[in-house]
């Protein structure tokens, strides 16, 4: 009897350590996107217009103009809403992008 507490101990304990680790890389994403960076939950943004997302070496979002990557414009493309709509920050056409599909 005593071990299967000492097991269900064990089995909450690593549950509680689990769920501290995901708290804190919940934390960490949080602080990096409000830096700006990049985290991979999505497909760049880009419009007709040649306005374009780029990311940088340090895993800044920017916006761009199609051949002129890394030059920052100074312009953002709104986080795309639930349906995964965006509206380009240039000409204000309607964007849909195709979600990344993660396992």
């Amino acid at each position: 009897m005593l071990k299967k507490k000492s097991a269900k101990n064990k089995n909450q304990s690593m549950r509680d350590i689990v769920k501290s680790i995901g708290n804190r890389f919940l934390e960490i994403q949080k602080i990096a996107e409000q830096r700006g960076i990049f985290l991979n939950h999505r497909e760049l943004l880009e419009c007709r217009c040649g306005l374009e997302e780029d990311i940088t070496t340090d895993g800044k979002l920017i916006v761009c103009r199609k051949g002129a990557e890394g030059m920052d414009v100074g312009l953002r493309f709104p986080e795309p809403d639930k349906r995964g709509k965006s509206r380009c920050p240039g000409c204000g056409r309607m964007l849909k992008l195709r979600r990344i599909n993660t396992p």
